[in-house]
C-alpha cells in the first residue's frame, strides 16, 4: 500500500527544488542568533515632522434611509457575505421586471475538494480557509490540504482547518508534512488528558454549523483567589494549537542534523519534547504531577510556569556552538544556546504544556525572550516573569522596538510594554493621485548593539494608506517601503525619517509614490424628473474587517485583519453599471466611501436593472469583508384597486332574508402581472366583522388589465335588523390589506323575501385570473401559487391533478438544503391543498428568507418561490 503523505510530501519538495528553499537552520551569531552583517544599503535623509495632537478622523457621512412604511411588503430577502477583491466589485442587481434578485461576484470558484473542506470547517473559519486556499500557487497542494480537513475525525476537524487556514501557503507548500495537521492536534488533547491545570472544552461537533475549542485555566489572583479562567477562542488556536513559533518551519526534523526527515527518524518538537529524554535529562512529560496552576504569581512547585522554567534550564547550557538552530527538536538535541534558542525552545515548551505562549524579539538590542497569555500578556524571560521594565531599568538598555511572533508570519509591535518612554511613528503612503496606497510593507530599522543597523520591526499600511508605530526613544529609526506601487527609496537602501526620538512625540513620515491605482470616478447622479416608486431596495451591511496582506519573511505570506474595514459603496443603473466596468466615469446615487457599515434604502426610479456596487477599485492588494442582508419591497399602495357597486341602491333585505347583486372590479394599476388575493367582508349593526362571505381569491392579473364580474350576495334570516357594511378587499390575506371599498345595507324588521340560512356568495366567476380551480377534474398537473405570499404564520400551496398520482412537495432552501417535507403520498384527480408553517424538519421556526417549493408527480417537477418573513 503506497505511503501517500509521504507521496504528496515528495511532490512538494520537487516543486521547491525549482523555486529554492528556505534555510530551516542558521550559522548566524550574536545572543540571538541573528545575522549582525545583514547589508542596509545606502542611506537617505528625509525626515518626519513631528507634531503634537494625533489626527481626529472626519466622520463619514451616512445617507438618511428612505422610510419603509406599511405600503412596502417585502418580496425577497437574502444574506450575502463576501470578500471585495483588490481592484473589483461585488454587485448585487435588482431587476423591477423579471423581480429578479442575483449577485456578480468577482472572486474566483475554487475546487470541489476545496469548498467541500469550507463546508466542513466551522462557520466562523470559512472566510479564511478560502483566503488561505485561492492564495495556494499550486491548486494541488490545496486539495491535499483540503483532504486533511475532509478525512479529519471528530474532535479534530477545527483544530486541522484552523491551521490549514493560518498557516502561509507558501509553507503548507514547503517542507511541511500535511499529516502533522492532524497529528499536532492529537498531541494537544492527549497531553490535555495529563494536566490538571487545563482543561479543553469542545462547543459543538463538525455536524454543527459552527463549532470550536476552547481552554479554561486554573490559575491564581494578585490577591491569592484561586479561578479558573477560559481564554477566547483565538488564543487557544493561535497560540496553544499552532504548531509555528516564529521563523522555523513546522515539520519533522531529524534531531540528528536538524533537517526535515520522514517519520519516524524526523520528529515533531510537540510529541519529541513531551515523550522523548536524553540520558541524564528529565523527561518533561513527568515534571507536571503536582501542577494544580497556570501561574501562580510566584515560584513553586505547583505552578505551569515555573516548571516550564525549570525543566529549560535543566536541558539546556548557556553555550554556543558553531551552529545556531531554530528548530526545537535540534535545539533540545544540542542542549545548549543563549538567548535566541532559549527562547525558540521555552516557546516551544509552553505550547506543549498547552500554555498560550509566544517568541517576543528585540532585535537591534540583540536579546529575545517569550510572553504567555493570562488575561493579558506576561514577559516571560526565563526566572524573570512580569518584569518587563527590567532589559531598561535593570540592564541599561535603550529598546528601539520589541515585536511578538505569529505563525502565519506575521508580527506585532508591543515596544510600549517593555519601555516606559516610546514615541509614535505614523507612516502614511499615497499614490500620484493623492489616494491611500494599501498594503505597502513598512520595515523599521535602528542603530545595532554591535553596530551598523538592523531590522528593528515591520507593519503593513492599512486602506488608509496609514501604519502606525510605537517605537523606543532616543533612537535612530530608517525606513523602506516595498508594495504594490513600487519601493522608496528606489536606489534601495533605507530613509532616515528620525533621530534622538523624545519621549511622547509623535512623528510623521508622508511618502507619495509616482503610480496610482485606477480612479473610482462615480459621481452624483440628477434625479429622476417622474421617477417609477415601485420597488425599493434595502441592504444593511458591515464591513466588519479588511485583510492587508504582506511577506516580512521568505514564504510566510500572511494576511493581517484590521477591524473594522472600509469599502465604497453606490447605485448605479444598466448604463452607468456598463460605464463603470469599462473604467469611464459613472454617475449614481447614495454614494458612500470609506464606511464600515451603513444602510442603502433605494426606491428604483426606473424599471431597469439596478445594480448596488461595493468596491475596491482604488486597493491594490487589500480586501474587504462584507456581511449582511439585502431585501426587496414592492409598493403596494393602489397597485391593484377595487371598486364595489351595487345594483339598485339603496339595497334593503327584508327581515326574512334575502339577496341582492352587486360588481365588483378589479384593476392592476401596474404595467406587470400582479399576484394578490380579494375577499369580501361584512360588519354588522354592531361593529363586529365576519367573513369573508367571497374569497379569499387567489389572483394573477396581467398588467393594466381589469375584472369587473357581476356577483350575487345572500343575507340569511337568522342577521340582525339594522345597517351593515359590505366591504371588498384586496392585497395578501389576511393582514396585509392594499385597497377596500364599500358600500352600505339596511337589514329590515319586516317584510317576506327568501329564506335563507347562510351567507351565500355566487356568479360570475373571475375568468383566466381565477387560479381556484372547478370542482371537476383539471385537464392538466399544475402547481398554483401559494398565498399568502410573502406569509409569516402559514401558506397554503396548492396542485391540481388530471388523474390519480403519487405526489411529493418538499421545500428547500437557497443552498439546495432540503428543509421539509409537506407531503408524499397517493392523491386522486383533482385540486388538493397542503400547509406549511415556516417550520423544517427537527419542527424548528427556519430564518427569513426565499425558499423553493418542489413538487414532483411522476416525471414532471415544478418549483416556485416563497418568502417567509418573521
Amino acid at each position: 500500500m503506497k505511503n501517500h503523505s509521504n507521496l504528496k510530501t515528495t511532490l512538494i519538495i520537487s516543486i521547491l527544488l525549482i523555486i529554492g528553499i528556505p534555510h530551516l537552520a542558521s550559522s548566524q551569531q550574536g545572543a540571538t542568533g541573528i545575522d549582525p552583517n545583514v547589508g542596509s544599503g545606502p542611506i537617505i535623509d528625509d525626515p518626519a515632522t513631528i507634531r503634537t495632537a494625533e489626527i481626529t478622523p472626519e466622520v463619514p457621512f451616512q445617507p438618511t434611509p428612505a422610510a419603509i412604511t406599511d405600503d412596502w411588503v417585502l418580496i425577497s430577502s437574502d444574506s450575502i457575505s463576501f470578500f471585495i477583491p483588490e481592484g473589483e466589485h461585488f454587485a448585487i442587481m435588482y431587476d423591477p421586471q423579471t423581480e429578479e434578485l442575483s449577485f456578480q461576484d468577482p472572486n474566483p470558484d475554487l475546487s470541489a475538494t476545496q469548498m467541500a473542506a469550507i463546508e466542513r470547517a466551522p462557520r466562523w473559519l470559512r472566510a479564511d480557509l478560502y483566503d488561505n486556499f485561492r492564495r495556494f500557487d499550486y491548486p494541488i497542494i490545496a486539495d491535499w490540504v483540503a483532504d486533511e480537513i475532509l478525512n479529519a475525525p471528530d474532535p479534530y476537524v477545527d483544530e486541522v482547518a484552523f491551521q490549514a487556514a493560518h498557516i502561509a501557503p507558501g509553507v503548507l507548500g514547503g517542507n511541511t508534512y500535511l499529516q502533522l495537521l492532524l497529528e499536532n492536534s492529537q498531541w494537544v488533547y492527549e497531553i490535555d488528558s495529563s494536566l490538571n491545570y487545563v482543561e479543553l472544552v469542545d462547543y459543538g461537533v463538525s455536524n454543527d454549523d459552527d463549532y470550536w475549542t476552547t481552554a479554561v485555566y486554573t490559575t491564581i489572583e494578585e490577591g491569592g483567589d484561586t479561578i479558573q479562567v477560559e481564554v477566547d477562542r483565538e488564543i487557544y488556536y493561535w497560540y496553544v494549537l499552532h504548531p509555528k513559533l516564529s521563523d522555523e518551519m513546522p515539520t519533522y526534523i531529524n534531531p540528528e542534523t536538524g533537517y526535515p526527515a520522514d517519520p519516524p527518524v524526523g520528529v515533531f518538537w510537540r510529541d519529541y519534547l513531551w515523550h522523548h529524554a536524553d540520558p541524564g535529562y528529565p523527561l518533561f512529560s513527568e515534571q507536571f504531577g503536582d501542577c494544580d496552576f497556570l501561574w501562580a504569581r510566584s515560584t513553586g512547585p505547583n505552578d505551569a510556569i515555573a516548571t516550564a522554567n525549570q525543566w529549560v534550564s535543566d536541558v539546556m547550557n548557556w553555550n554556543v556552538g558553531p551552529e545556531r538552530p531554530i528548530q526545537p527538536v535540534r535545539i533540545y538535541a544540542l542542549h545548549q544556546g543563549y538567548c535566541g534558542e532559549h527562547s525558540d525552545i521555552r516557546g516551544a515548551a509552553g505550547r506543549v504544556a498547552l500554555i498560550p505562549s509566544v517568541c517576543t524579539t528585540n532585535f537591534c538590542e540583540d536579546h529575545v525572550w517569550n510572553e504567555f497569555w493570562e488575561r493579558e500578556w506576561i514577559h516571560w524571560d526565563g526566572g524573570s516573569v512580569n518584569t518587563p521594565l527590567m532589559y531598561e531599568n535593570s540592564w541599561g538598555k535603550t529598546l528601539s522596538a520589541v515585536f511578538n511572533w505569529r505563525g502565519d508570519g506575521s508580527v506585532w509591535t508591543v515596544t510600549e510594554r517593555y519601555s516606559e518612554d516610546v514615541c509614535t511613528l505614523n507612516v502614511m503612503v499615497y499614490d500620484s493621485l493623492g489616494k491611500p496606497a494599501d498594503s505597502e510593507r513598512i520595515t523599521i530599522q535602528s542603530n545595532a548593539l554591535w553596530g551598523g543597523m538592523y531590522y528593528a520591526t515591520w507593519g503593513v499600511t492599512n486602506s488608509e494608506g496609514i501604519v502606525t508605530f510605537l517605537l523606543g526613544d532616543d533612537q535612530n529609526y530608517y525606513l523602506r517601503i516595498d508594495g504594490p506601487l513600487g519601493a522608496y527609496p528606489f536606489s534601495g537602501g533605507y530613509a532616515w525619517v528620525v533621530g534622538s526620538t523624545q519621549p511622547g512625540a509623535v512623528y510623521d513620515f508622508e511618502h507619495t509614490f509616482d503610480a496610482y491605482t485606477p480612479d473610482l470616478e462615480v459621481s452624483q447622479a440628477p434625479d429622476y424628473p417622474n421617477p417609477d416608486e415601485d420597488y425599493l431596495v434595502e441592504i444593511i451591511y458591515e464591513c466588519e474587517y479588511e485583510t492587508e496582506y504582506a511577506t516580512y519573511f521568505t514564504y510566510n505570506d500572511f494576511g493581517d485583519k484590521q477591524f473594522p474595514g472600509l469599502t465604497d459603496v453606490f447605485v448605479l443603473n444598466d448604463s452607468n453599471f456598463t460605464a463603470h466596468e469599462a473604467f469611464d466615469p459613472a454617475l449614481g446615487f447614495e454614494i458612500s466611501h470609506d464606511v464600515s457599515s451603513g444602510t442603502i434604502s433605494f426606491v428604483l426610479p426606473t424599471d431597469s436593472p439596478w445594480y448596488t456596487v461595493f468596491s475596491s477599485r482604488e486597493l491594490s492588494l487589500t480586501r474587504p469583508w462584507i456581511s449582511g442582508v439585502v431585501n426587496v419591497y414592492r409598493n403596494t399602495l393602489n397597485d391593484v384597486s377595487v371598486t364595489l357597486t351595487p345594483y339598485n341602491p339603496p339595497v334593503t333585505v327584508p327581515a326574512s332574508g334575502g339577496d341582492f347583486d352587486f360588481n365588483i372590479a378589479l384593476t392592476n394599476n401596474e404595467a406587470v402581472p400582479v399576484t394578490y388575493d380579494a375577499w369580501i367582508m361584512v360588519q354588522l349593526p354592531d361593529g363586529t366583522w365576519i367573513g369573508p362571505v367571497l374569497g379569499p381569491v387567489n389572483l394573477t392579473q396581467a398588467g393594466g388589465a381589469t375584472l369587473e364580474p357581476d356577483r350575487t350576495q345572500v343575507v340569511p334570516a337568522t342577521a340582525p335588523a339594522g345597517t351593515y357594511t359590505y366591504e371588498a378587499r384586496v392585497g395578501a390575506y389576511p393582514d396585509e390589506v392594499w385597497s377596500t371599498d364599500s358600500f352600505t345595507f339596511e337589514k329590515l324588521t319586516t317584510g317576506d323575501g327568501i329564506y335563507a340560512a347562510n351567507w351565500e356568495n355566487s356568479g360570475e366567476g373571475f375568468d383566466q385570473w381565477f387560479t381556484t380551480m372547478p370542482t371537476s377534474s383539471p385537464s392538466e398537473l399544475s402547481l398554483m401559487s401559494a398565498f399568502p405570499n410573502p406569509f409569516n404564520n402559514e401558506t397554503v400551496i396548492s396542485f391540481s391533478l388530471p388523474s390519480s398520482e403519487s405526489v411529493r412537495i418538499t421545500i428547500y432552501n437557497l443552498l439546495g438544503q432540503e428543509v421539509a417535507t409537506l407531503t408524499d403520498q397517493l392523491y386522486a384527480g383533482g385540486t388538493h391543498n397542503v400547509r406549511w408553517d415556516g417550520r423544517n424538519y427537527l419542527n424548528q421556526v427556519v430564518t427569513s428568507g426565499v425558499y423553493l417549493v418542489k413538487m414532483s408527480a411522476g416525471n414532471t417537477n415544478t418549483v416556485q418561490k416563497i418568502c417567509f418573513v418573521q
